[in-house]
Protein backbone atom coordinates (compact mmCIF):
# COMPACT_ATOMS: atom_id res chain seq x y z
CA UNK A 1 0.00 0.00 0.00
CA UNK A 2 1.60 3.25 -1.15
CA UNK A 3 1.14 5.85 1.53
CA UNK A 4 0.99 9.65 0.36
CA UNK A 5 0.64 12.59 2.42
CA UNK A 6 -2.08 15.46 1.52
CA UNK A 7 0.62 17.60 0.05
CA UNK A 8 1.61 15.04 -2.03
CA UNK A 9 4.66 13.98 -0.25
CA UNK A 10 5.72 10.57 0.10
CA UNK A 11 6.57 9.95 3.90
CA UNK A 12 10.78 9.55 4.45
CA UNK A 13 10.39 7.24 8.02
CA UNK A 14 8.78 4.38 8.80
CA UNK A 15 7.17 6.28 11.67
CA UNK A 16 6.17 9.41 9.16
CA UNK A 17 4.64 6.02 7.07
CA UNK A 18 2.52 4.69 10.13
CA UNK A 19 1.62 8.17 11.15
CA UNK A 20 -0.13 8.44 7.45
CA UNK A 21 -1.68 5.22 7.47
CA UNK A 22 -3.62 6.44 11.12
CA UNK A 23 -4.80 9.39 9.12
CA UNK A 24 -5.70 7.58 5.58
CA UNK A 25 -9.41 6.55 4.97
CA UNK A 26 -10.45 2.89 6.33
CA UNK A 27 -13.29 0.61 5.64
CA UNK A 28 -14.00 0.76 9.42
CA UNK A 29 -13.45 4.36 10.58
CA UNK A 30 -11.91 5.18 13.75
CA UNK A 31 -14.82 6.76 16.67
CA UNK A 32 -15.82 10.34 16.12
CA UNK A 33 -14.44 12.43 18.60
CA UNK A 34 -15.34 15.90 20.10
CA UNK A 35 -13.62 18.99 21.06
CA UNK A 36 -15.15 20.37 24.09
CA UNK A 37 -14.15 24.46 23.58
CA UNK A 38 -14.63 27.31 26.11
CA UNK A 39 -15.24 30.87 23.63
CA UNK A 40 -13.94 34.45 24.84
CA UNK A 41 -16.26 34.68 27.86
CA UNK A 42 -17.94 31.67 30.07
CA UNK A 43 -20.66 31.77 32.66
CA UNK A 44 -20.22 29.08 35.38
CA UNK A 45 -23.39 27.54 33.89
CA UNK A 46 -21.65 27.30 30.58
CA UNK A 47 -18.61 25.75 32.04
CA UNK A 48 -20.39 23.00 33.74
CA UNK A 49 -22.42 22.12 30.40
CA UNK A 50 -19.31 21.58 28.55
CA UNK A 51 -17.32 19.72 31.56
CA UNK A 52 -20.40 17.65 31.29
CA UNK A 53 -20.24 17.00 27.64
CA UNK A 54 -16.36 16.48 28.28
CA UNK A 55 -17.27 13.54 30.78
CA UNK A 56 -19.94 11.85 28.72
CA UNK A 57 -17.62 11.58 26.00
CA UNK A 58 -14.13 11.11 28.30
CA UNK A 59 -11.94 8.84 26.01
CA UNK A 60 -12.52 10.08 22.73
CA UNK A 61 -12.82 14.21 23.75
CA UNK A 62 -10.36 16.62 24.38
CA UNK A 63 -11.70 20.07 26.63
CA UNK A 64 -10.13 22.95 25.76
CA UNK A 65 -10.63 24.92 28.64
CA UNK A 66 -8.30 28.32 27.18
CA UNK A 67 -10.85 30.79 26.60
CA UNK A 68 -11.05 31.14 22.54
CA UNK A 69 -12.45 34.22 21.16
CA UNK A 70 -13.92 32.84 17.92
CA UNK A 71 -17.18 33.73 16.09
CA UNK A 72 -17.95 30.61 14.63
CA UNK A 73 -20.51 31.49 12.34
CA UNK A 74 -17.96 34.70 10.71
CA UNK A 75 -15.14 32.69 10.31
CA UNK A 76 -14.35 29.10 10.95
CA UNK A 77 -10.80 28.44 10.16
CA UNK A 78 -9.59 28.58 13.62
CA UNK A 79 -11.79 25.95 14.34
CA UNK A 80 -10.86 23.44 11.56
CA UNK A 81 -7.48 23.54 12.85
CA UNK A 82 -8.47 22.17 15.83
CA UNK A 83 -9.91 19.71 14.28
CA UNK A 84 -6.95 18.57 12.44
CA UNK A 85 -5.19 18.65 15.40
CA UNK A 86 -6.81 16.89 17.32
CA UNK A 87 -8.59 14.44 14.50
CA UNK A 88 -12.08 15.57 16.02
CA UNK A 89 -15.41 15.68 14.13
CA UNK A 90 -17.45 16.67 16.22
CA UNK A 91 -17.21 20.01 18.83
CA UNK A 92 -19.25 22.14 21.01
CA UNK A 93 -18.57 25.42 21.92
CA UNK A 94 -19.91 27.53 24.73
CA UNK A 95 -20.26 31.28 24.78
CA UNK A 96 -21.77 34.11 26.93
CA UNK A 97 -22.37 37.83 25.70
CA UNK A 98 -24.77 40.29 26.48
CA UNK A 99 -27.06 39.91 24.20
CA UNK A 100 -26.71 36.19 23.72
CA UNK A 101 -26.60 34.67 27.30
CA UNK A 102 -25.09 31.27 28.00
CA UNK A 103 -25.22 30.04 23.88
CA UNK A 104 -24.38 26.19 23.24
CA UNK A 105 -22.94 25.79 19.39
CA UNK A 106 -23.08 22.29 18.76
CA UNK A 107 -21.18 21.09 14.90
CA UNK A 108 -20.38 18.33 13.00
CA UNK A 109 -17.23 18.25 10.61
CA UNK A 110 -16.46 16.34 7.65
CA UNK A 111 -12.68 16.44 6.24
CA UNK A 112 -12.11 18.51 8.96
CA UNK A 113 -14.49 21.22 7.67
CA UNK A 114 -17.56 22.59 8.82
CA UNK A 115 -20.55 20.46 7.74
CA UNK A 116 -22.93 22.38 9.85
CA UNK A 117 -23.72 23.64 12.86
CA UNK A 118 -26.46 24.17 15.48
CA UNK A 119 -26.87 27.59 18.09
CA UNK A 120 -29.10 26.80 21.19
CA UNK A 121 -29.51 28.78 24.29
CA UNK A 122 -29.61 27.49 27.99
CA UNK A 123 -32.16 29.01 29.99
CA UNK A 124 -32.64 26.17 32.71
CA UNK A 125 -30.12 23.81 33.70
CA UNK A 126 -30.08 21.55 36.12
CA UNK A 127 -27.17 19.13 36.81
CA UNK A 128 -27.39 15.60 36.71
CA UNK A 129 -26.11 15.21 40.58
CA UNK A 130 -29.09 17.37 41.46
CA UNK A 131 -31.24 13.85 40.72
CA UNK A 132 -31.83 11.33 43.18
CA UNK A 133 -30.98 8.12 42.23
CA UNK A 134 -32.71 5.29 43.62
CA UNK A 135 -31.79 1.66 42.50
CA UNK A 136 -33.83 -1.32 43.53
CA UNK A 137 -32.08 -4.58 44.68
CA UNK A 138 -34.94 -7.09 43.46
Amino acid sequence: MVVIAANGAKPKTRKGKRFLENRASKIHENDKRCLAIHGGKTSPILNEVLEYLYLLKKPLSQHLKRHNALHLFEDETVLEKFSAKFDASLFAFGSHQKKRPNTLIFGRMFDHHILDMFEMRITNYIPAKKFEATFSTS
